[in-house]
């Protein structure tokens, strides 16, 4: 009895691996369409049929990476070879060939003979891309060490077109930010908001990752606080501008007005000049006994005394008023009660954006 329920329980598991792989083949011959997307599925598969049907549905909606992580916890729920295959197919289409070259050699090295001739067609192509990734990346290192920051910077983009892998988009992040550029500090938040939403962190990684977004924050953060000082001080120093412009027609208008006023006054001493001819006239008829003459030059005497008058009044009241707008026209200037120095910026922090990833047993 004993023999028969574990030959039973045999067969129960080839059948059940014999099921998982069918389903798994179809992510490679694409037999049929599927309507859910990486957006609508939920990843609550808990077994490993599920989580291989699942996995096929990412992997025929183009969502290689999801696809793949999916189908590395149903391996880890139960190693079935053939999955081995389908992981390396899912990151070869997700551009991740440092891992499917990987999982191709450890599927040939399985034994299995499922999708073996695929595995042997893809495998030294995926394998040359590994190497040629790695090469990069041991430049990128060598040039970061020469103090060549720009030619790092390339060859890590480089090995990203390779293979987008984690360790190469951490080493651009953190390039970016030692930079400390306004171009770069930019460029590092854009690069951050593609690929925090990716689930092939380590732990290790992913903390490294909310530890660059912490530095991505502070440099955007310093960038706007520097741009706001720079607008400070252009304002501060437009506005003492057009104080100082202001003070000079002020100024001006002071000593045309004065000017003004002492033409006046000057106008009236040259009318008390000529008026001194018609006072010795006066006189001169009085003297005389002339009533006529006398009366006629009192009148014109008179006049002449009022215009006098009128005229010197004017004039100390025109060149006081210039005196006082050309006196008053300085003062402190407002852009002095400006401080730029206590424009700052309030640093917020924050963890990456978008989705977390898939966590499997401390696993991504």
């Amino acid at each position: 009895m004993a023999g028969k329920a574990q030959l039973s329980g045999c067969k129960e598991r080839t059948v059940r691996h014999l099921l998982i792989g069918l389903v798994l083949v179809g992510i490679t011959l694409a037999i049929q369409p599927q309507t859910a997307s990486a957006q609508q599925a939920q990843y609550d598969c808990t077994d490993v049929e599920s989580c291989a049907r699942l996995g096929t549905e990412l992997f025929q909606s183009d969502q290689f990476l999801p696809a793949a992580l999916v189908l590395e916890y149903a391996y880890q729920l139960d190693p079935v070879n053939v999955l081995l295959y389908n992981i390396a197919r899912a990151y070869q289409r997700g551009n991740r060939c440092v891992r499917s070259s990987s999982y191709f050699r450890r599927y040939l090295d399985s034994g299995d003979t499922q999708a073996r001739e695929q595995a042997a067609q893809h495998e030294p192509g995926q394998t040359a891309c590994a190497e040629r990734y790695h090469g990069l990346i041991l430049q990128a290192e060598a040039a970061l060490s020469a103090s060549q920051p720009d030619q790092a910077l390339a060859l890590l983009t480089d090995a990203r077109e390779f293979s987008d892998e984690p360790e190469a988009r951490l080493m651009m992040l953190d390039l970016l930010l030692d930079s400390g550029t306004p171009e770069n500090c930019q460029l590092a938040s854009d690069t951050l908001g593609q690929v925090s939403a990716l689930g092939d962190y380590s732990q290790t990684q992913w903390e490294t990752l909310q530890e660059l977004q912490q530095r991505t924050d502070q440099c955007l953060g310093q960038i706007t606080s520097q741009t706001d000082q720079q607008q400070c001080l252009a304002d501060r120093d437009r506005l003492d501008a057009d104080w100082r412009h202001s003070v000079k027609t002020r100024q001006l208008i002071g000593i045309i007005t004065a000017g003004v006023g002492g033409a006046v006054l000057i106008g009236a001493v040259v009318h008390d000049i000529v008026s001194q001819g018609t006072i010795d006239d006066y006189e001169a008829a009085a003297a005389a006994g002339d009533a006529a003459q006398y009366n006629s030059l009192r009148d014109d005497l008179s006049s002449a005394k009022t215009v006098s008058i009128i005229l010197y009044a004017a004039g100390a009241a025109t060149t006081a008023a210039g005196l006082v707008v050309w006196l008053t026209a300085g003062g402190t200037s407002p852009a002095e009660s400006i401080d730029c120095s206590s424009v700052s910026w309030d640093f917020g922090f924050g963890l990456p954006s978008g989705e977390a990833g898939l966590w499997f047993s401390g696993v991504f």
